[in-house]
């Protein structure tokens, strides 16, 4: 799959008692999709997903893919949905990953694991057994809310496992996102 564009990392409204609002959430899908956007993220740290069960993210996911199938019906223009399917425990975010599949996602974005801080073989480890899922798997790096840093090397790595589709690089660092690209160019 081929991500370009805009992609809006989706918000998760809730409710004045603390539920989800489904209906809010809907129809904030349906305004970003007749806006034209090229993609949407559910479930990512802009998601409130540490504050949801996993039938909220179920619902939440079979709301954005079903909407979004909508509009690409309507339109012939495929807008891909990119689910937050990230954990700090690789079984999970394998679970994650394949619920995400399950249920008509087009990518998974999966963070590192946090808290845990493991070396890069231990990310890389991590990666290799989520690229087994058969989902499109975006690599999200972002230290800030980690507590760790996919170093480029890693990354290039990562890049040559089946499923890997790019990287969402958000480590804040200028130099290593530069060198990746760079790195990146000459492979091509």
């Amino acid at each position: 799959i081929k991500l370009r564009g805009a992609i809006t990392a989706m918000v998760t409204p809730m409710n004045s008692d603390g539920s989800v609002d489904y209906e809010g959430f809907r129809q904030n899908v349906i305004f970003q999709l007749e806006q034209g956007i090229d993609g949407i993220a559910p479930l990512g740290t802009t998601g409130e997903t540490p504050c949801l069960n996993e039938d909220e993210e179920e619902k939440i996911i079979k709301i954005a893919v079903e909407e979004a199938d909508k509009h690409n019906k309507k339109t012939g223009k495929k807008v891909p949905v990119m689910i937050g399917a990230g954990s700090n425990n690789t079984i999970d975010a394998v679970r994650y990953c394949e619920r995400a599949k399950k249920l008509g996602a087009d990518v998974a974005l999966v963070v590192a694991p946090y808290y845990n801080k493991p070396s890069s073989e231990g990310i890389f480890r991590h990666y290799e057994q989520i690229s087994k899922v058969g989902i499109p798997i975006l690599v999200y790096n972002i230290a800030g809310r980690t507590g760790i840093n996919i170093a480029t090397s890693t990354l290039k790595r990562n890049a040559n496992l089946p499923n890997i589709c790019g990287v969402k690089e958000a480590s804040g660092d200028i130099n290593q996102m530069m060198q990746f690209i760079s790195k990146k160019k000459k492979k091509n």
